[in-house]
């Protein structure tokens, strides 16, 4: 098997489409085909092409998922989602996840906790465990965080009493209910907060 063409990537100016037999065969990136001495005229084997792909499979997945974390923190399911969208092999996916867990890219604990400092001032505990599970964090893990969204009810009623103040007694409660439902937060929870306030 001959190299009969090496062209530059349309979309990747790094990588390079190798031809092998006048027939596309693998991308790589230029470190790579220059480390592999890959050019016009060059015999290669099957072994050779394999063993390519793997080395730049792992590097392609790294710098793609590097790319994707380094914009903002994410989770690791965040991350290997990424890589399938990009159609990247699992193997890789698990190589690239891998490496930035080691590096310190990666860590769920330290997202969950700094996600749920944001979201409590903003929800209920029920919608705070349903968007941490949605980013991929585990059960195990949710479970583990100290999750306090009482202030955040609180600081709801206030504003839901003011906004319906308005409105007939038994109206206003429903809504007021409705919304802190809508908000994730508890009914039993709800109707213990809502006694702390003077209805007229």
């Amino acid at each position: 098997m001959v190299i009969t063409e090496v062209a530059q990537g349309k979309r990747n100016k790094d990588r390079l489409n190798i031809y092998i037999d006048d027939k596309f065969s693998f991308a790589c990136y230029i470190e790579t085909a220059v480390k592999h001495r890959l050019k016009k005229g060059v015999e290669v084997t099957q072994a050779l092409i394999d063993s390519i792909r793997e080395e730049d499979g792992q590097k392609y997945a790294f710098d793609t998922a590097l790319k994707f974390v380094s914009r903002k923190m994410r989770t690791q399911k965040e991350i290997e989602d990424k890589l399938r969208e990009k159609e990247v092999d699992e193997a890789q996916i698990v190589y690239a996840v891998g490496k930035l867990i080691e590096y310190g890219y990666i860590d769920d604990r330290h997202y969950a906790e700094l996600y749920v400092s944001e979201l409590c001032q903003k929800y209920g505990v029920r919608m705070i465990k349903q968007k941490l599970a949605q980013k991929g964090i585990k059960t195990e893990l949710i479970k583990e965080l100290p999750i306090d969204a009482e202030p955040a009810l609180e600081e709801h009623l206030q504003k839901l009493y003011r906004r319906y103040e308005q409105e007939e007694p038994a109206k206003k409660k429903q809504k007021i209910i409705r919304a802190l439902l809508q908000k994730g937060f508890e009914y039993d929870e709800i109707k213990g907060a809502m006694k702390g306030i003077h209805e007229d």
